[in-house]
């Protein structure tokens, strides 16, 4: 890989994941890249690409459970100044992909701009939001989002205008495409009352959820197939507060999985395991994982959704 020499990017050769992870979990990545901006980030996917070396893009590591052993993949993440860059467009904000949503809420209060206050208290970054249709409280970024721009895995220029958005619960349609660039519709309204909105929601979940905890948020999509949550079925089976290891589902909230101290990729992922067993014995209802579990080989990029 000689062509690694000359970049602005940060290259980190056998990097430990678990520093970029809420969960405080995950091995050693041959090489994580910090991407300086998008000349580079086309750059880099064009010759991993033509090598056959296989990537994961990550934002803000708040939706992942990682491995904890060597990984086999490259990472690359969007987080330089480049890619925090946030600009006004009338109503809109024009937002890149490596900003995180607590400071992309405040930059848009500061321009009385309000739709955003729903996502206060999720840590992720705008991309990685964004691609898996954040949401809470009966709202989701779908609401908001006007065009997402960015680039193929081949390094192709791409973007979707709002009519080619298909975004569902938790998900959008950006397989193989990484999002650089969101327009974010808004609405102008008082400072004053953009902060107090922010600030419900925000004590809202701080009474329902362990936002303290380290965790990925919530681990199981709500089933289409039952009247109740999975908070609420995981709670009516018993497993509250059960633990596997150090990994336990919260006291809080049924739907996470907190890391009490030192849990392992092996403790958490055998806990999900029990919970969808559980759910499925007692309920007949499959429990799909909203966080992606990224494992070496063929599971590496998608969402661990193997039937019970």
């Amino acid at each position: 890989m000689n062509w690694l020499k000359g970049l602005k990017s940060r290259i980190l050769f056998n990097e430990r994941i678990d520093k970029y992870t809420t969960f405080k979990i995950g091995g050693k990545a041959p090489i994580l890249f910090k991407v300086f901006d998008l000349d580079e980030l086309i750059y880099i996917v064009k010759r991993l690409k033509e090598e056959k070396i296989d990537f994961f893009i990550m934002g803000n590591g708040s939706n992942l459970l990682v491995l904890d052993e060597d990984l086999d993949t490259i990472f690359l993440q969007l987080d330089s100044d480049y890619f925090k860059k946030v600009r006004l467009q009338g109503d809109r904000l024009i937002a890149r992909a490596g900003i995180k949503l607590p400071n992309l809420i405040d930059i848009s209060g500061e321009y009385s701009l309000t739709g955003l206050e729903f996502l206060a208290g999720i840590p992720a970054s705008l991309g990685g939001a964004v691609y898996m249709n954040a949401g809470t409280s009966g709202r989701c970024l779908a609401d908001v989002v006007e065009e997402v721009r960015g680039i193929n895995y081949y390094g192709h220029k791409k973007r979707y205008l709002k009519d080619q958005l298909r975004f569902e619960y938790r998900r959008g349609n950006f397989d193989d495409f990484i999002i650089t660039e969101v327009v974010l519709g808004l609405k102008k309204d008082k400072r004053g009352d953009i902060l107090k909105r922010r600030e419900v929601y925000l004590e809202e979940k701080k009474k329902k959820q362990p936002l303290k905890a380290l965790s990925a948020g919530c681990i199981f999509k709500n089933p289409t197939d039952s009247r109740l949550k999975s908070a609420q079925l995981i709670e009516r089976a018993g497993l509250k507060g059960y633990s596997i290891g150090q990994a336990q589902v919260s006291t809080k909230h049924a739907n996470f999985i907190i890391n009490k101290k030192d849990a392992t990729f092996s403790d958490v992922y055998r806990l999900i395991r029990f919970i969808q067993t559980k759910i499925k014995s007692l309920y007949n209802i499959n429990l799909e994982t909203e966080i992606i579990i990224l494992q070496n080989s063929l599971k590496r990029y998608k969402r661990d959704e193997e039937e019970i």
